[in-house]
Formats: structure tokens, C-alpha cells, sequence
């Protein structure tokens, strides 16, 4: 993001940054220590879980004027209906330069979110899993289950890939 609004500026490499993204790259630059510390556990069940009786992924997608990001979970299921959830992937993007309103970076949020969890399921050989997918934009929603409306080509390439790779009752 920082970046970005370099970009913005219309700065040349070598031109010196403004007070405000100046101080924004230095606050950044001095959290990188804490990446040292940072530890994610590659293990998705507790070694005294037992065997899943039940796998699913849930992901969840959102967006703003800044950003979109989407992020997936696995849900499993023992035999003693013991539950455990573990985040598996997540990714983020920022916006593009040019203006796009926050209904359509909400729908490539959750078009983006179907690639996220094909790609869960394909990387961890999942096979067959129950796959549900999160977001908070009514318009998307909206968009999703409206079969009456011919959509502008944006919003009809989208739409159609999340209908044709999900569940849109579920």
C-alpha cells in the first residue's frame, strides 16, 4: 500500500519521499523484526484428535477501498463430534490504481475466494470436501442468487465463474 501511494505521488525513484509516506515506510521497516518471532503451525490436527469423520473448507472473502482479501478454513469432525479448526491459507491484494467501486472489489473478492479453496483442496489432495464460502456484501449476494438480471460483462463473467465453481444455495 505504501507503494501504491508512491505510485500516486507520480514520484521518480530517486525523488525523496514525502513526511507522511516517509514515516509509514519507517514503521514498517522497524515491525520487520517481528517477523523473527512469527511461528505458524504446519500440523492441521492435534495428534490427539483421532481420524475426521467430517472435512470441510470455509473460506471467507471481504473487501475495501484499500484492499481485498480472502482466507480459508479447515473444519474437521471426529467420531466423538469433537470439532477443530485451523486456518490454512490466506491472501491479500491491494487495489487497483485506477478507481473501482467497493461492490465490484467485492465480487473479486469472492470470485478470487472459489480459486483460494480449489487450490486448498487440490494442494492437500482433499478429494471430495464440503466447501462454503463467506461474505458480508449483500450486493454480491444479491448478484449470486439473482437469475432474473442480465449483469454488465464484469459483473456476468464473475458471477457466472462462482456459480459455476460453488454451491450458491449453500
Amino acid at each position: 500500500m505504501i507503494l501504491q501511494d508512491v505510485c500516486r505521488e507520480k514520484l521518480d525513484w530517486d525523488d525523496p519521499l514525502n513526511e507522511t509516506i516517509l514515516k509509514r515506510w519507517m514503521s514498517w521497516k522497524s515491525g520487520l523484526n517481528v517477523l523473527e518471532k512469527l511461528s505458524i503451525p504446519r500440523c492441521y490436527l492435534p495428534s490427539d484428535f483421532g481420524t475426521p469423520t467430517t472435512t470441510q473448507i470455509h473460506t471467507f472473502s471481504d473487501a475495501s477501498t484499500e484492499g481485498y482479501g480472502q482466507c480459508a478454513y479447515l473444519r474437521f469432525v471426529n467420531a466423538a463430534k469433537r470439532v477443530h479448526v485451523t486456518l490454512v491459507s490466506s491472501k491479500a491484494r491491494v487495489t487497483p490504481l485506477k478507481s473501482v467501486t467497493v461492490p465490484r472489489l467485492e465480487l473479486q473478492a469472492a470470485r478470487s475466494a472459489i480459486d483460494l479453496s480449489a487450490k486448498v483442496t487440490q494442494e492437500l489432495a482433499l478429494g471430495s470436501v464440503d466447501r462454503y464460502f463467506y461474505s458480508d456484501s449483500e450486493v454480491v449476494l444479491g448478484y449470486i442468487k439473482n437469475t432474473e438480471t442480465r449483469f454488465h460483462t464484469y459483473v456476468a463473467n464473475r458471477v457466472d465463474q462462482i456459480r459455476d465453481r460453488s454451491d450458491p444455495s449453500m
